[in-house]
């Protein structure tokens, strides 16, 4: 009587211990969408630190049917745990919704055996024995993964360089997908960024642009002026509507003449900086700007008349309107012999200060940019020649040509890969762009004909 009064007497307090881990199961499930974390593996650990604490600190007995479903719920956060660790596919969302539906399963059957009386001390051993080896197993997965994803980070550590594509695939919910269509060795790599880079600094010589957009912006500002007066769009007794164009004409010829400095100073800086100081080309280069202020009146005064205007006096650059009622309204544009007269610059020289003296009347500015023009084509042709050698340039070509084919044709965005990636872990490599008009100018160039 005594042992049978033992035995309900242990079994109803293992209920009751099965009974209070299974409502603590309830809460944990219940609290599972208030875990931190954004990633799913984030999300796994806030939930593995929610667990641990309670089933360390009290534990119940390890042959009972509550030991059971513990670990039952403890392997189905290990396996999603795995899951998420190996898949970075596996939203925070997914994994959230795995782990409860698995916790569920969990808790239904230790319900079950509330209701209907708990497993047996074999079956608790067997299920114990098996959560056992579910465990190992993971653990085993877990590592070869971390192997194998070292494995890849190094080789990928050991091998940085690559041509890269960009493409869209309209199957996949993503902007753009990046893949490795080639792998390049270290000096493979820098062979076709430098060549890619001289070329593109060939097409970037943005200073002669610069100089004939400043040029055009000017001449559209005469024009509109002269529209303005054409159209009577002000009076000319207006001093205010006068001067506020009188303002962007002079504005505009500022930027056009300091377009034409900048062009000097930076195409020397350029010259230096790529074949060294007083090298021969920096010489060459120097002699062809020597001679085009020489020879080309234009060029020289306007290069003076900016000083003057920037240092001495704005009025340097002279401006007046004129409107007739039988003959086309005028802008007439000129420089100042006056203020031109008050530069040391000018006056100091004598061939200068003798050019100023023999002009008859103030010279026109338009006319100084007409016969500028058909010069600085050809300056600048001659620049290039310099800077950029034809056997050179040729060279480079051949270069960004072999790139191109390294894509095997395929079609997207073409960028040199800079650092290691593309594994599970390192995701998309950094990378640099390829000009897509360098690459147009390599496949479309035709080296000049032989003199």
């Amino acid at each position: 009587m005594t042992d049978d009064t033992n035995n309900v007497g242990a079994a109803g307090a293992q209920d009751d211990v099965l009974i209070r881990w299974t409502g603590w199961l309830d809460d944990f499930i219940g609290g599972l969408s208030a875990l931190p974390g954004e990633t799913a593996t984030d999300f796994c650990c806030a939930a593995a630190d929610e667990w641990q604490p309670s089933v360390i600190d009290d534990p119940p007995a390890p042959d009972s049917a509550a030991m059971l479903a513990l670990l039952e719920a403890a392997r189905a956060l290990t396996q999603v745990a795995s899951s998420a660790a190996q898949d970075e596919r596996i939203t925070r969302g997914a994994a959230d919704a795995a782990l409860r539906a698995a916790l569920e399963g969990v808790r239904y059957d230790a319900q079950g055996w509330i209701d209907n009386g708990p497993p047996s001390a074999e079956e608790i051993r067997d299920g114990v024995k098996a959560v056992g080896a579910t465990f190992k197993q993971a653990q085993d997965a877990l590592a070869d993964r971390v192997a194998e994803d070292e494995a890849d980070d190094a080789y990928a550590r050991e091998h940085p360089y690559g041509a890269i594509l960009g493409y869209q695939d309209p199957e996949v919910e993503a902007d753009i997908i990046f893949t490795q269509v080639s792998e390049f060795t270290e000096d493979e790599q820098n062979r076709y960024a430098e060549a890619h880079d001289r070329l593109r600094q060939l097409i970037d010589q943005d200073l002669f642009s610069y100089v004939s957009d400043s040029s055009d912006a000017f001449i559209d500002v005469v024009c509109d002026v002269l529209r303005d007066i054409q159209n009577q769009a002000f009076s000319l007794s207006n001093m205010d509507e006068s001067h506020k164009r009188i303002r962007r004409i002079r504005s505009a010829l500022i930027a056009f003449t300091s377009a034409l400095h900048i062009h000097q100073d930076q195409t020397y800086y350029q010259v230096k900086h790529k074949f060294g100081d007083e090298s021969d080309e920096h010489k060459a280069v120097r002699k062809l700007f020597n001679d085009i202020y020489s020879d080309c009146f234009g060029y020289r005064w306007l290069i003076e008349l900016r000083h003057v205007m920037r240092h001495i006096n704005m009025n340097a650059f002279t401006i007046a309107f004129t409107a007739r009622l039988n003959a086309e309204a005028e802008v007439i544009l000129g420089m100042s012999r006056y203020w031109m007269s008050k530069s040391s610059g000018v006056m100091d020289k004598a061939y200068k200060r003798t050019e100023l003296e023999a002009m008859a009347e103030d010279p026109s500015v338009l006319d100084m940019i007409k016969v500028l023009i058909p010069a600085f084509g050809p300056l600048q042709d001659e620049i290039d020649a310099i800077m950029f050698p034809a056997a050179e340039v040729a060279e480079d070509v051949d270069t960004v040509r072999d790139l191109i084919g390294r894509f095997n044709g395929r079609q997207g965005m073409y960028a040199l890969q800079t650092g290691p990636g593309f594994t599970r872990r390192l995701r998309t490599p950094s990378f640099s762009p390829l000009d897509p008009r360098v690459l147009a100018f390599a496949e479309q160039y035709e080296p000049p004909a032989a003199s």
